[in-house]
């Protein structure tokens, strides 16, 4: 799903990538890099594509680890996650922070990421595919299984050979 410059994009969709190809699947790099800045109050400044898919994963890395941010509910977070985060986003090769009043934009980033990682819709989201892989993992088609990319060239020989 190659996104256009028309669709926004959300933290939700950035946090969901699991591979550095979807990562790269949703728009060009400098799109997705001040896109993300944008979002999160934050200049973030990674250099190539290997580390802005690193920052994402610690992103969901802490996001995971820490029941206290996914958990949907009106429960505040702790602060050993908003710590997590914080880490994370001030490390060193990430992210800028405005010198105005850095802690008020570190403070907004974080509620960003806890509230994208309670959105319900991204959620629903979730339960849904993980449920229809297992379903179809019963019918016995596994879903999880990547196709190799096809090259024009054996897309050309299959249809040579008809």
């Amino acid at each position: 799903m190659h996104r256009t410059a028309s669709t926004s994009l959300t933290i939700a969709d950035i946090l969901s990538v699991a591979t550095p190809s979807d990562l790269r699947m949703l728009g060009h790099f400098n799109v997705l890099k001040t896109s993300l800045s944008a979002l999160l109050g934050l200049t973030i400044a990674p250099r190539s594509w290997q580390t802005l898919y690193r920052f994402v994963g610690d992103l969901q890395a802490v996001i995971q680890s820490d029941p206290s941010i996914s958990s949907p509910g009106p429960h505040p977070v702790s602060e050993a996650a908003r710590a997590k985060l914080s880490t994370v986003l001030m490390s060193v090769t990430s992210v800028r922070i405005p010198a105005a009043d850095p802690e008020a934009a570190l403070s907004h980033a974080v509620a960003t990421l806890v509230a994208a990682a309670r959105d319900p819709a991204a959620l629903y989201q979730a339960t849904r595919t993980r449920n229809f892989h297992h379903s179809s993992r019963l019918e016995g088609i596994d879903m999880r299984k990547s196709k190799p990319a096809e090259t024009l060239q054996t897309v050309l020989n299959r249809y040579r050979k008809r």
